[in-house]
């Protein structure tokens, strides 16, 4: 089962590149880190980097083409979860509510609930 990835960042500076970077701080947005790592490496100055914690263990991004490798490996593990999710689900659109995702409204005057058969989706899974 795939948890959530954290990204942990370091950061600091070092003119002889010997120096121990401190914890910055964490998060699990891959964007955010991202861009504060695309920040860090750009001073040629830095020490920083990111470990990128996922189900599979702890990497050590140095480099663009770490960071790159590590996100394309925990977004190919996610699809191949929900692939083995939702093999032999058909989908289609919700009998009750249309695709709408709620219903209601006709005799209420506007008043409108979510679809208990969909959840709200507007979608509906059935087994093969």
């Amino acid at each position: 089962m795939i948890r959530e990835t954290w990204y942990v960042l370091y950061g600091g500076t070092s003119t002889d590149g010997r120096g121990s970077p401190e914890f910055v701080c964490r998060t699990t947005n891959g964007f955010e880190a991202f861009r504060w790592f695309n920040k860090q490496i750009s001073n040629p100055y830095s020490i920083g980097y990111v470990d990128i914690i996922s189900d599979t263990g702890i990497k050590r991004a140095t480099s663009v083409k770490d960071f790159d490798s590590v996100l394309t490996s925990v977004a190919l593990r996610m699809r191949e979860e929900m692939q083995k999710r939702y093999a032999g689900l058909k989908s289609g659109t919700c009998r009750a509510c249309s695709g709408e995702g709620e219903i209601g409204g006709q005799f209420c005057g506007g008043v409108y609930e979510k679809c208990p058969d969909c959840n709200g989706t507007g979608v509906q899974h059935e087994r093969d």
